[in-house]
């Protein structure tokens, strides 16, 4: 529970501040959710790159490179879509930030997923990827149901 509520608020998830707390209102601005997560995603991605140059949890090899790059774009998307269907609140989002980043600890450090590749390129990012699909199949590019409450855009 430390590790969890230290992760949120001085690890991964002290990022969401930035990422849909300031820069997601404002691309929306001009822009989708769908749009404004893909784009942040690939910044996202850009944000950790150097982590791929040495961090004992990263590698250059193809096939880990393509399950990141799908992992960090789809969640970032989805998250974007939650803080929106949430009227912007990002401390929930936080705290999910930090819990995917608890399944990459566990993925690293000897758990059920270490050594393999192919499983959390579908089961992780595949997974994001649905939901990606199924919030704009069911609400279009604002990826959250429209309310009297003006909560997406």
């Amino acid at each position: 529970m430390f590790f969890l509520l230290a992760n949120m608020l001085v690890l991964g998830g002290i990022e969401e501040l930035g990422w849909r707390g300031f820069l997601q209102p404002r691309l929306q601005e001009r822009t989708s959710v769908l749009t404004a997560g893909l784009l942040i995603g690939v910044l996202w991605w850009v944000w950790h790159l150097p982590l791929f140059f040495g961090h004992q949890n990263f590698s250059l090899e193809p096939l880990f490179v393509l399950q990141y790059t799908t992992f960090v774009i789809g969640a970032s998307t989805v998250f974007g879509a939650f803080v929106n269907a949430t009227g912007g609140r990002v401390l929930p989002l936080m705290l999910i930030h930090a819990t995917t980043n608890l399944g990459a600890l566990l993925q690293g450090f000897g758990g059920v997923l270490d050594g393999t590749a192919l499983v959390p390129l579908v089961a992780g990012s595949g997974l994001w990827w649905l939901i990606v699909i199924s919030l704009v199949g069911l609400f279009g590019w604002s990826m959250v149901p429209q309310s009297e409450h003006g909560l997406s855009s």
